[in-house]
């Protein structure tokens, strides 16, 4: 009841939401930052990890880092932090 009520009143953020290939990664973003595995500035949404490394300007650059293969091993690591948690 509540997704069909959402799908009739957002329709277009709906299908935005439908359609986006990385909702995945981006809620597993959003999840780290929750649990203060990232942190977002204060003033922006700039994201970085616990110990200070930058990660993007925004969770569209933070998709980008955590797709880049270079950083698999990374993400991965985090994968396996909140599955213990």
């Amino acid at each position: 009841d509540i997704l069909m009520k959402f799908v009739n009143e957002y329709p277009d953020v709906f299908n935005k939401l439908y359609n986006d290939r990385n909702i995945e990664l981006k809620s597993f973003i959003e999840q780290l930052v929750l649990r203060g595995e990232l942190i977002r500035a204060e003033h922006n949404q700039m994201l970085s990890t616990a110990e200070g490394k930058f990660i993007g300007n925004n969770v569209t650059e933070a998709v980008a880092y955590f797709n880049n293969p270079d950083n698999k091993a990374e993400l991965e690591s985090y994968k396996n932090k909140l599955n213990k948690a």
